[in-house]
């Protein structure tokens, strides 16, 4: 995807039908922008921790299932787990163990996840991201899942969705 179109420093939204990947899509490019060194504050409004980090295994179990093929003539001997058998028990303890070691040590602390349960606002989010950049003297990459539910600043909110949304992404633009 870098070659077609990179990230370069600015804001972007990602929109998609319900089911349509955003969030998963969202968290591998959090887990690969802390592989590659980034800070990432990841904001998962919706879902918690414990249900994104069984994507990021999953994903890598892919990935090696993949390359032990390739060394093994389209033959790999590592298994495929999706992040439903992760979550449910329903993989080798042992090799989700390795997994999640070598998960964190790729990441290496730089990816901070705040799991809001439907009630982070704006200014919450500005307030994490100051003072990030105030304790680490870093600007991060910063993932909010998902902006709908986003509270707006407190005295601006209204029922109409569209014009909270505004109002968030014009205090996003204001911060970035």
């Amino acid at each position: 995807m870098d070659s077609i179109q990179p990230f370069l420093p600015g804001l972007y939204g990602i929109g998609a039908q319900p089911g349509g990947g955003k969030t998963t899509f969202s968290w591998q490019l959090a887990n690969q922008q802390a592989y590659m060194g980034q800070y990432v504050l990841y904001f998962a409004l919706e879902q918690t921790k414990y249900e994104l980090v069984p994507k990021s295994l999953s994903h890598r179990f892919y990935m090696e299932h993949l390359a032990n093929a390739r060394q093994n003539n389209g033959q790999s001997s590592l298994p495929l787990y999706t992040s439903t058998d992760i979550r449910f028990g329903n993989a080798d303890n042992a090799q989700v163990q390795n997994m999640a070691t070598a998960q964190a040590m790729d990441t290496q602390d730089r990816l901070f996840v705040f799991g809001g349960e439907f009630s982070h606002s704006i200014d919450e989010i500005c307030f994490y991201i100051e003072s990030f950049i105030c304790q680490m003297g870093r600007k991060p990459v910063v993932i909010i899942d998902y902006l709908q539910i986003t509270e707006p600043v407190g005295s601006q909110q209204t029922q109409d969705t569209k014009s909270n949304i505004d109002q968030v992404v014009k205090t996003l633009k204001q911060i970035q």
